[in-house]
C-alpha cells in the first residue's frame, strides 16, 4: 500500500513541479543559446542538493538528469555563458524544458598568471600521456553503424525549434516567383540536405574500410557522394596534426602543446558509473594559442574525464578565421568498461561565397552498435576502396531510413526533399554530377560523347599555338569502355597529329584494366619516366604542368601500345606494357651505332613494367569511380623498366633501362612541411638520344615559373646522361607573423643537387648537351603569397616570388647566368 501511494504521491508532485524528496525523477529538456536559438552541447545541469547529482547536454544540447535525492534548484554552466539557475517549484513540468543561456564574454587574451603551476597545466600532460591508450585507431580492431545527416542553410532558413511544428503540404509557389517587392522572411526548407547510414569495419594497422548502406541526396536519383561529408572531421581527437580542410592543426593535447598554447581550468564537473563507487572528475578547460606563438591553432573547450585523463566531449575551431571555417564537436563513451570511443560528431562549415550571405553547412553523424575486437574480422573482408558503396544503397525505401535514425526528420527536412527533388529534376541535376564529375579529368559531357577540353587549345615552345579536337565516349554507352579518338594541328612545327584509344575496366573493384592505343605525337626526348599512355599516368610522378609551356626540343614519335593495370597487396600499382615505337627526332641529330652506322630514326619493340607503392592511401567510391580520399602518410616510391627488344625487320634498339623515384613530404611540429624528392635512372649500354635522362631544367630565360622538382637554373635542353641521381629539397616554413589579408609571405626554402654520366657521348652529334659529374648544385629561396586575392570568396590564389643561384663545377663563366628568378602560384583555402 506504501509504495503505490507513494507512487502516486510522486507523480503529483512531478505534475505541479512542487518540491521533490524520495524515490528518482528524472528530468529531460534542451539547452540553447539565448540569441541564436541554436542548441548548446557540453552544458553541465545539476541538482543542487545533491553534490555528485549532474548530466551533461549531449551534442545536440538535449539532456536527461535522473535524481535519487532531496533538490529545490537546477543549475546550467557552460563556458562562456551565464550560470543560469532555476527553482524546481517555478518550473511548471520537470520533462521536455527549454532552457535558454546568455552568452558572456569569454576573454581568450588576458591570462592572469598565479603563484604555482596552472593547474591545468598537469591534466593536460596527463591527457597528452594517455593520448595513445584512449586513441579508439590503436585498437586491435573495431567495428560500428553511424547515421550521418547533412544540411545547408543561411539565416533565411537556418534550423530551429518550431520547425518540426510547421505544417505539411507547404505551397512553394510563392518562394519561386517572389520579386524584390515581397521580401521572403523564412523559406520552410534547407537549400540541400543529405543522409547516409554507413558500417565501418577497423583492423590495426591500416585496414580501414566504411561501407555505405544507404545514401539520399535532396535533389539527386542516384547520388554516390552523401558519404563524403564525413571526412571533412577527424574521428578522434588523438593525433599530433588535426587535419581540417587540408590544414595541419598542432593538437592541444600533444606533447609539449603547453609551450604553444594557453589552458584555463574552467570547471570541474562529476559524472557517476555503474561499476564505480566515487564518480569520476570532468575537467572543462578552454584552450587557445599563446600570444606571440605562430603556428595554425585550435581554439575551444576540453572535458577531460578523470578516467585515463580521455576526452569525453570537445568543442574545437581555427583560431584564425579564414574564409572557410569549420568548428566541430565530439562526443566520446566509456564502452564495455575498457575504452572510450566516439559516438557523435558534429561539424558546421561556414563561407560566404562572393562575399555576400553567409551559408552553414552544418553535419551531424551518430555512432552506435559499437564493436571492439569484433570476431570474424578478416584481412579478405577490406576491399580497395576505404569507402564504398553496397548495391542499390542510392535506392532505400521510407522504412530503412526511419530505422536508422535517431529521430524523425522535421517537417522542414521533408519539405527540402519534397522541393529540391522536384527542381533536381526540373533541372537534370543527375547531369550536373557527370559534369563535376568527368570536368577534372579534362572532359566536357555532350550528350553519350565527352569532349576532350585539353585537346582543343594548346601552346609549348615548339609546336606554338596547337588547336585540335578530342572526343570519347561517356558513361551513359558505357561506364567500363572507353574509345575515342584526336587530331591538332601545331603552327609552329606545321605538322598535325592524331591519336585513337581504347580502354576496358575490366574489373573496377579490383583496379584491373586495359588500355589500346596508338600515337602519332610529338614528345620530349630523354624522359625520367615513360608515360605515354592513360594507365601510365596512374604509376608514374605527376608532371608539373607549366615546365610543358617552354619545352622547345621534342621529337616526333608514332607509337602503338598494348597495357594493363591492376593491383598486388592494395598498395602496389602495377603497369605493364608492350609498345611498337618510332621516333623521328625534330632537330638536327645523329647517333652512331654499334655497326659504326650513323642513323637519325629509330625503331624498336619495347616491354616494360611499372609500379607506383603508396602505402596506406586512402579512396573512395564517387559516382562509381575512384577517388583519393586521402595521400599516403608515407614515402611514395616509384619504380619503372623497360627492356628493348631484339626483334627482326623492327626493333633494332635493344637496351635495359630503369629509373626510380621516391617523394616524401611530412610535417614537422613547430617547424613546418618539408618536400623531398629523389630520382635515379640506369641505362645498360649506348642508346640514342632520344633515350636517354634529361637534366630536369626547367630555366627559360631570367624571369620564369617555378616547377616544382626541377632545377630551377638549369637549362630545358643542358644536361643529359645514361646514369643519374637527382635531389630536391624544399621546406615551407609557414606564413610569417604578419595579419594583413593580402599580404602574408611564406618562406620556403629549396635545395637541389644532380649527377649524372653518359661515356658514349661522342656518339651523339649535332646536338649541343653537357653532363654532370661532378655534380650539379643550386639553392634558392621563395616567399609564397607575397600577394593574396580572394577567389569567390571562397579560396585565395597566392603569388609568390623567388630568387636561386647556381654554384659549384658547372657554374656559368657570365655571374648573371648562373641566377634565376622565379614567380609561383599557389591556392589556398
Amino acid at each position: 500500500m506504501f509504495s503505490k501511494y507513494r507512487i502516486i504521491f510522486l507523480s503529483f508532485l512531478l505534475f505541479f513541479s512542487t518540491l521533490v524528496s524520495g524515490q528518482e525523477k528524472t528530468i529531460s529538456g534542451i539547452v540553447v543559446d539565448s540569441t541564436t536559438k541554436e542548441p548548446l552541447p557540453f552544458v553541465h545541469i545539476m541538482a543542487v542538493g545533491d553534490a555528485y547529482t549532474g548530466a551533461i547536454s549531449d551534442i545536440d544540447g538535449h539532456f536527461t538528469l535522473k535524481i535519487d535525492g532531496k533538490f529545490d534548484t537546477l543549475l546550467f554552466s557552460f563556458v562562456g555563458y551565464k550560470d543560469l539557475s532555476l527553482t524546481v517549484s517555478k518550473l511548471g513540468q520537470l520533462r521536455n524544458l527549454k532552457v535558454a543561456l546568455s552568452p558572456s564574454s569569454l576573454n581568450y587574451g588576458d591570462v592572469v598568471i598565479l603563484a604555482g603551476e596552472n593547474p591545468a597545466y598537469r591534466i593536460i600532460r596527463n591527457a597528452s600521456k594517455k593520448r595513445k591508450d584512449n586513441n579508439p585507431e590503436r585498437l586491435k580492431s573495431f567495428r560500428y553503424q553511424s547515421y550521418n545527416k547533412a544540411i545547408l542553410f543561411n539565416e533565411l532558413n537556418k534550423p530551429k525549434e518550431t520547425d518540426s511544428l510547421l505544417v505539411n503540404g507547404v505551397d512553394f509557389e510563392p518562394f519561386l516567383q517572389a520579386q524584390d517587392t515581397t521580401p521572403i522572411k523564412e523559406l520552410p526548407f534547407y537549400f540541400f540536405m543529405m543522409e547516409s547510414v554507413t558500417s565501418r569495419s577497423y583492423k590495426f594497422p591500416d585496414k580501414d574500410q566504411e561501407l555505405v548502406l544507404g545514401t539520399r541526396v535532396s535533389g539527386f536519383q542516384h547520388p554516390s557522394f552523401a558519404h563524403l561529408a564525413t571526412a571533412l572531421q577527424p574521428f578522434s581527437f588523438y593525433q599530433d596534426l588535426i587535419i581540417i580542410l587540408d590544414k595541419e592543426f598542432i593538437n592541444p593535447i600533444s606533447p609539449g602543446s603547453i609551450n604553444r598554447y594557453e589552458f584555463r581550468l574552467e570547471d570541474t564537473l562529476y559524472s557517476q558509473r555503474p561499476e564505480r563507487e566515487s564518480p569520476d572528475s570532468i575537467f572543462v578547460i578552454s584552450f587557445f594559442p599563446r600570444s606571440g606563438k605562430n603556428f595554425d591553432a585550435l581554439k575551444g573547450i576540453l572535458y577531460i574525464n578523470s578516467n585515463n585523463f580521455a576526452v569525453q566531449y570537445v568543442l574545437a575551431e581555427p583560431a584564425n578565421k579564414s574564409l572557410i571555417d569549420l568548428k566541430f564537436e565530439q562526443k566520446y563513451e566509456w564502452i564495455d568498461n575498457q575504452q572510450w570511443f566516439p559516438v557523435q560528431l558534429n561539424f558546421e562549415l561556414l563561407f560566404s561565397p562572393n562575399g555576400g550571405v553567409e551559408f552553414t553547412l552544418q553535419g551531424k553523424s551518430y555512432l552506435k552498435a559499437i564493436e571492439l575486437a569484433p570476431p570474424n574480422l578478416k584481412n579478405k573482408d577490406f576491399g580497395l576502396n576505404n569507402v564504398d558503396l553496397v548495391d542499390k544503397a542510392d535506392d532505400r525505401d521510407e522504412a530503412f531510413w526511419e530505422a536508422h535514425r535517431p529521430s524523425s526528420l522535421t517537417i522542414k527536412e521533408l519539405n527540402t526533399y519534397q522541393f529540391i527533388d522536384s527542381l533536381g529534376k526540373a533541372i537534370k541535376m543527375d547531369q550536373l554530377l557527370n559534369f563535376s564529375q568527368e570536368l577534372p579529368k579534362g572532359m566536357l559531357p555532350i550528350g553519350p560523347i565527352n569532349l576532350d577540353l585539353r585537346k582543343l587549345l594548346n601552346y609549348n615552345a615548339f609546336e606554338k599555338l596547337r588547336l585540335g579536337l578530342g572526343l570519347y565516349t561517356g558513361t551513359k554507352i558505357s561506364k567500363r569502355l572507353i574509345f575515342g579518338g584526336y587530331f591538332g594541328y601545331g603552327f609552329g612545327d606545321k605538322a598535325w597529329k592524331y591519336g585513337g584509344d581504347f580502354i576496358a575496366h575490366i574489373a573496377p573493384k579490383k583496379d584491373f584494366s586495359l588500355e589500346i592505343f596508338y600515337r602519332n605525337e610529338v614528345a620530349e626526348p630523354a624522359p625520367l619516366f615513360d608515360k605515354t599512355g592513360t594507365l601510365a599516368t596512374l604509376t608514374t610522378p605527376v608532371e608539373t604542368f607549366a615546365r610543358k609551356f617552354v619545352l622547345n626540343r621534342m621529337d616526333y614519335q608514332q607509337r602503338l601500345e598494348f597495357g594493363l593495370h591492376f593491383r598486388l597487396f592494395r598498395h602496389i600499382q602495377v603497369h605493364p606494357f608492350i609498345n611498337a615505337t618510332e621516333i623521328n627526332p625534330g632537330y638536327d641529330y645523329q647517333f652512331l651505332n654499334n655497326e659504326g652506322l650513323s642513323i637519325s630514326r629509330f625503331r624498336l619493340i619495347q616491354a616494360g613494367l611499372q609500379l607506383r607503392i603508396a602505402y596506406n592511401e586512402k579512396y573512395a567510391d564517387f559516382n562509381g569511380q575512384r577517388a583519393k580520399l586521402k595521400d599516403s602518410p608515407w614515402p611514395v616510391l616509384y619504380l619503372s623498366y623497360i627492356q628493348g627488344l631484339d626483334v627482326p625487320t623492327f626493333g633494332d634498339i635493344v637496351y635495359k633501362k630503369a629509373t626510380a623515384g621516391l617523394e616524401s613530404n611530412f610535417f614537422i611540429k613547430g617547424l613546418g612541411r618539408t618536400r623531398i624528392d629523389i630520382q635515379a635512372g640506369w641505362i645498360d649500354r649506348a642508346v640514342p638520344f632520344s633515350l636517354l635522362f634529361n637534366g630536369r631544367g626547367s630555366k627559360n630565360g631570367l624571369l620564369s615559373l617555378f616547377n616544382r622538382s626541377t632545377f630551377q637554373t638549369m637549362g630545358l635542353t643542358e644536361f643529359y646522361s645514361d646514369r643519374f641521381v637527382y635531389g630536391f629539397l624544399t621546406h615551407n616554413f609557414g606564413p610569417l607573423p604578419i595579419k594583413s589579408k593580402v599580404f602574408r609571405p611564406e618562406p620556403r626554402i629549396c635545395q637541389g643537387v644532380g649527377f649524372g654520366t653518359l661515356p658514349s657521348k661522342n656518339r651523339h652529334s649535332l646536338v649541343d648537351f653537357n653532363t654532370m659529374e661532378k655534380g650539379f648544385y643550386e639553392s634558392g629561396l621563395m616567399l609564397d603569397n607575397l600577394l593574396r586575392m580572394k577567389m569567390s570568396n571562397i579560396a585565395y590564389l597566392g603569388l609568390g616570388v623567388g630568387v636561386f643561384y647556381r654554384y659549384g663545377p658547372y657554374q656559368l663563366a657570365k655571374g648573371i647566368d648562373n641566377w634565376a628568378f622565379k614567380f609561383g602560384l599557389s591556392a589556398t583555402l
